[in-house]
C-alpha cells in the first residue's frame, strides 16, 4: 500500500499535468484565436499615412476667416505643439499606465471588471489609449467579443509599429469630443474659442473628461455629469503627480464660458455668405467635393471684408427704401396664447445661431442662462404680448422683452396680442416694419487686377441662397447701350455723330412691325451720339444697332466677355437679352481697364493640408497709364491669332455672319496685344459715360465728388433697375428687382433706386483710393475727343471714300449697309 508521501507526490504530478494541459490548451486556443482573427485585420502602416478629414478654411484678403467646410470638424496639430498638460490630462484620466503597457493593460481590465461588478452595471472601461486609437481608425464601434479581440491584437501591433508619442498624436487628433469637435484643437476652439496654448487647467480637464462618452458627459447636454468628469480628471492628475493640490483646487473653483458650436454652414452665414458659397461651388467644380471637405485646404481669396460689409448695408438700406413706398402687408402671423412662448423660443434659437450661444460652467443660480444681443437697426420677428398703462405695446423678440411706443409705432397703428411682426430695434424700443420682398445684388471688382472687392447676391442669404449677382439672368435695359455704342465707335461713329431722335417703325417679320419708344414717349429730333447716351434715348440706340448690324454687335458683346445666350434682335439695343450682373459689370470693366478684359481672380492661393500649393493667382501689377498707353504694332489689315481663336467658338455657336471688314474691326491688328478693344475706344466710352453721370440719368453718383463713368438701366414696366459705374480703380454694378418679373413701381428707374445703393456703397469704399481722373491715352487729343472714332475704325475704311471696286463697296453690294454708314445721308 502506497505511503501517504507517495500519494501526495502522485497527486501533485497529476495536478501539474492538468495545469500543463490547461496551459497548453489555453496557449493553443490563444494561437488559434490569434490566427483566426489576425487574418482579416486592417493593416497598420506608417504614421505618415494618417490623413483624416480636416477642415478647409476660407480667408478674406486681410486674413480674416470668412468660411470653413467640413464633414468632421478637425484641425491637425503636431505632437510637439500639444501642451504637455493636455497630454497629462488625457493620460491620467483615460490610461494612467499608458507609458508602461504594450498596448493592452491587463491590470486596468481587471480593475474595471471589479468596479463594474460592484456597481452592477458598466461604470468603467478597460480600453487603453492605444486600443481607442485602433477602434477609431481601423474598427467599428460595435460592441462584441470579436471586436474586442481584434482591438487588443491591433493595439499590440500598433505599439510595435509606432512609439508612444506617435500614438498620442493619432489619439489627440482623431477622437470625437462632442460639440462637433474631432481632436483637441477643434475642442478648444468649439467649446472655449481658444487655442491649445490658451486653455487653462479647468478647461483642459473638462475636455479630457469627454472621450468615453462625449455626448453624455458634454456640458452642453448634462452639466452635472460634465462636472463629475472634470472633478475626476483633476483628481487623477493630482494622484498621478501631474498637478499640485493648489492647482487642482483653483481649477475646481474656476468658472468657464462654454460655447455651443454649429455646423460649417452656420459659421459661413456670418460674413460674406454669398461669396463663400460662390467659392464653395468654384472649388468643388475644379477639385471635387472630397478635396474641399476633407483635405484641409487653405483658401486665400481676393475679397475685402470691409467692402462686403459696406455692400451688404448699402443694398439692405436701398431695398428697404423701395419697400417704404409699398403698402404695409400686415402681421406675419396670429398666434394663440399657447403658441406665443414656443414661438419666442424658436426665434431665440435663430438669433443665437446668428451669433455666439454661450453659458457659464458650472451654472450659477443667478446666471442669466440665455443671452440675446440684438443689433441696432436690424429686423427681427417679434410677437405682441400686451399693453401697459402708459399706452406702450409690449413685445417679445426671442426671449428679449421690449416696447413699442404709440408715437413711434412705425408702419402700423393698431396691433393685437399674439400678432407677429417684423420689428426694428431703435435704441431702447422697437418699430413695426416689414422685410422687403424686393431683391437686389451688388458686384464690385478691381478691373486692373481682377480681384473681387465685394459680392452680395440678395437681401438676406438666410432668406434666399440664390446669388443674384452671378446666377440671376435679367434684362439689363439701357445698361446694355454702352456695348452697342462702343461697337458703333469702332465702325466709325464719333461722339458728335448726329442721329435723329424720331419715331421709327421696323418690319421684324411677315406682317409684323415694331416701333421702339423712348421713356415717356418724348422725342427730341437730331442729337449727337454723346447726348443720346447721356439721356438714354431708346430710339437712337435701336437706329445705331440697325445700322451697325446685329451679328456684328453680338460678336462685339462676346469680345467684351458676355457669355449668356444672345438673340440678334433690334430690341437687344434696349437690353432685351438676359444677362447676369457679374458679366455686364465685367464688360464695363473692359472700358476701365483700357480695353483689356478683367480676368476675375476670386482666389489668390490654395494650399492643401500638407502645405502643397494647388493654385496661385498673382494679380496683374498694371496701372491705367500702362493699359491706356498701349499702341498696336500690328497690321490693321491682318487678323490677330489670339483674338480670332477666342472668337471662333462663339462665331460658330451663335451662327454669326461677319464681313471681312467687320473681322478687321473686331479682331484686327489695330488692337494692341492682350487687349480686346483699343485704348482709344475704351477711353471714348468712359468719357461719354462720365457725361451720363454729370448731366444724365446717373446724376445721383455726382455726390461722390470724384470722376465717375457709368450708365443706368431700366426695363419695360420698371421690372429691373440697374446702375453700373466706375472710378479708375473700381467697377461696381447694382441690380434691383423682384425675383418674378413684376413692376417695381412707377418711375422706379435705375437712376432712382439702383444709383443710390451704388453711391451708399462707394461712399464707404472709395476713400481708400486717391481722387483721380480717368487716364487719357497719350495719343488722344482730349480737345478733339468728340471728333474721334473708335481705335479700330481705321481697319474698315481707306483714306479716301471707297470706289466701286473697293472691298468695302463690294461688301455693301451684298447688303451690309453698316460698314459704310458714315458715307450715307443721315
Amino acid at each position: 500500500m502506497p505511503s501517504f508521501t507517495e500519494g501526495i507526490g502522485r497527486f501533485i504530478k497529476i495536478l501539474v499535468t492538468l495545469f500543463g494541459l490547461a496551459a497548453f490548451c489555453l496557449l493553443t486556443a490563444a494561437v488559434l484565436i490569434y490566427l483566426h482573427y489576425s487574418r482579416d485585420l486592417p493593416k497598420i502602416g506608417n504614421i505618415t499615412e494618417y490623413r483624416p478629414p480636416v477642415v478647409s478654411e476660407v480667408y478674406a484678403k486681410d486674413g480674416t476667416k470668412i468660411g470653413e467646410f467640413w464633414k468632421e470638424c478637425r484641425f491637425l496639430v503636431p505632437y510637439d505643439q500639444i501642451p504637455k498638460r493636455i497630454v497629462d490630462a488625457f493620460v491620467a484620466s483615460e490610461d494612467e499606465r499608458f507609458w508602461e503597457h504594450g498596448g493592452v493593460d491587463l491590470k486596468s481590465i481587471f480593475r474595471a471588471f471589479v468596479e463594474n461588478l460592484r456597481a452592477g452595471h458598466v461604470v468603467q472601461g478597460g480600453s487603453t489609449i492605444t486600443q481607442q486609437v485602433t477602434r477609431s481608425l481601423l474598427l467599428t464601434r460595435e460592441k462584441s467579443v470579436e471586436r474586442k479581440i481584434k482591438e487588443a491584437l491591433l493595439a499590440t501591433q500598433l505599439e510595435q509599429s509606432l512609439n508612444k508619442e506617435q500614438i498620442l498624436y493619432l489619439y489627440l487628433n482623431q477622437i470625437f469630443l462632442g460639440n462637433r469637435a474631432y481632436g483637441v484643437v477643434a475642442a478648444a476652439r468649439n467649446y472655449f474659442h481658444k487655442t491649445l496654448a490658451e486653455l487653462n487647467l479647468a478647461e483642459i480637464a473638462l475636455i479630457a473628461g469627454l472621450p468615453s462618452a462625449p455626448t453624455n458627459f458634454s456640458p452642453l447636454n448634462n452639466q452635472e455629469q460634465a462636472r463629475k468628469r472634470q472633478i475626476h480628471v483633476l483628481s487623477q492628475m493630482y494622484e498621478n503627480g501631474y498637478i499640485t493640490r493648489t492647482e487642482r483646487d483653483e481649477a475646481l473653483r474656476a468658472t468657464l464660458t462654454i460655447y455651443r458650436h454649429g455646423i460649417d454652414k452656420d459659421f459661413n452665414l456670418r460674413q460674406a455668405p454669398y461669396f463663400v458659397e460662390f467659392i464653395r461651388q468654384w472649388i468643388i467644380e475644379k477639385y471635387g467635393e472630397e478635396s474641399l471637405y476633407q483635405r484641409g485646404l487653405q483658401i486665400q481669396t481676393s475679397i475685402r471684408l470691409e467692402s462686403t460689409r459696406a455692400a451688404e448695408q448699402a443694398l439692405r438700406r436701398g431695398l428697404e427704401r423701395v419697400d417704404q413706398t409699398k403698402e404695409f402687408r400686415g402681421p406675419l402671423d396670429r398666434l394663440k396664447e399657447s403658441e406665443i412662448v414656443p414661438f419666442a423660443e424658436k426665434v431665440q434659437e435663430e438669433i443665437l445661431a446668428e451669433g455666439e450661444d454661450f453659458f457659464l460652467f458650472p451654472a450659477s443660480e443667478t446666471e442669466e442662462t440665455q443671452r440675446t444681443v440684438l443689433q441696432e437697426g436690424r429686423l427681427y420677428q417679434g410677437v405682441i404680448i400686451g399693453r401697459q398703462s402708459d399706452g406702450s405695446i409690449e413685445v417679445l423678440v426671442g426671449l428679449t422683452s421690449g416696447k413699442i411706443f404709440p408715437r413711434q409705432a412705425g408702419r402700423v397703428q393698431s396691433v393685437r396680442k399674439g400678432e407677429v411682426y417684423w420689428l426694428r430695434k431703435e435704441g431702447d424700443h422697437f418699430l413695426v416694419d416689414q422685410e422687403p420682398e424686393i431683391e437686389g445684388a451688388l458686384y464690385s471688382l478691381n478691373p486692373l487686377t481682377g480681384e473681387i472687392e465685394a459680392m452680395v447676391g440678395g437681401y438676406s442669404y438666410k432668406r434666399s441662397e440664390f446669388n443674384r449677382a452671378t446666377q440671376a439672368l435679367r434684362q439689363p435695359g439701357s445698361a446694355f447701350k454702352p456695348i452697342v455704342y462702343a461697337a458703333a465707335l469702332d465702325k466709325g461713329y464719333t461722339p458728335q455723330t448726329v442721329i435723329v431722335d424720331a419715331p421709327v417703325v421696323y418690319q421684324i417679320g411677315q406682317d409684323e412691325y415694331w416701333n421702339p419708344k423712348n421713356y415717356g414717349e418724348k422725342y427730341s429730333g437730331p442729337m449727337s451720339l454723346r447726348t443720346a447716351l447721356t439721356h438714354s434715348i431708346n430710339v437712337i440706340a435701336v437706329k445705331v444697332l440697325n445700322e451697325i448690324g446685329t451679328h456684328y454687335a453680338v460678336a462685339y458683346a462676346r469680345k467684351l466677355g458676355i457669355t449668356t445666350p444672345l438673340v440678334k434682335y433690334l430690341s437687344s439695343a434696349l437690353g432685351s437679352n438676359d444677362l447676369t450682373l457679374q458679366e455686364l459689370t465685367l464688360a464695363y470693366g473692359t472700358f476701365v481697364a483700357g480695353g483689356v478684359n478683367p480676368q476675375v481672380i476670386p482666389i489668390l492661393k490654395i494650399t492643401d493640408g500638407s502645405g502643397n500649393i494647388l493654385l496661385e493667382n498673382k494679380p496683374r501689377e498694371v496701372t491705367p497709364e500702362i493699359l491706356f498707353n498701349q499702341k498696336s504694332d500690328g497690321d490693321p489689315e491682318l487678323i490677330r491669332d489670339e483674338l480670332i481663336r477666342q472668337a471662333e467658338p462663339w462665331i460658330e455657336k451663335d451662327k454669326i455672319e461677319l464681313s471681312s471688314a467687320e473681322k478687321k474691326i473686331l479682331y484686327g491688328g489695330s488692337i494692341p496685344s492682350g487687349h480686346v478693344l483699343t485704348p482709344q475706344t475704351a477711353f471714348i466710352m468712359l468719357h461719354m459715360m462720365q457725361e451720363v453721370v454729370q448731366r444724365g440719368t446717373g446724376a445721383r453718383a455726382r455726390e461722390l465728388e470724384r470722376p465717375v463713368a457709368g450708365k443706368t438701366g431700366t426695363t419695360n414696366n420698371e421690372t429691373d433697375a440697374w446702375f453700373i459705374a466706375a472710378i479708375p480703380e473700381l467697377i461696381t454694378g447694382v441690380w434691383i428687382g423682384y425675383d418674378s418679373k413684376i413692376k417695381i413701381g412707377e418711375k422706379m428707374t435705375g437712376g432712382v433706386i439702383a444709383a443710390p445703393v451704388w453711391l451708399d456703397y462707394m461712399k464707404q469704399v472709395a476713400p481708400r483710393f486717391p481722387v483721380r481722373e480717368f487716364h487719357v491715352p497719350s495719343f488722344v487729343d482730349l480737345s478733339r475727343i468728340d471728333a474721334l472714332a473708335g481705335g479700330s475704325a481705321a481697319a474698315a475704311f481707306v483714306k479716301k471714300a471707297p470706289s466701286p471696286e473697293s472691298p468695302v463697296s463690294q461688301e455693301k453690294k451684298k447688303g451690309d449697309r453698316a460698314v459704310d454708314f458714315l458715307f450715307e445721308d443721315l
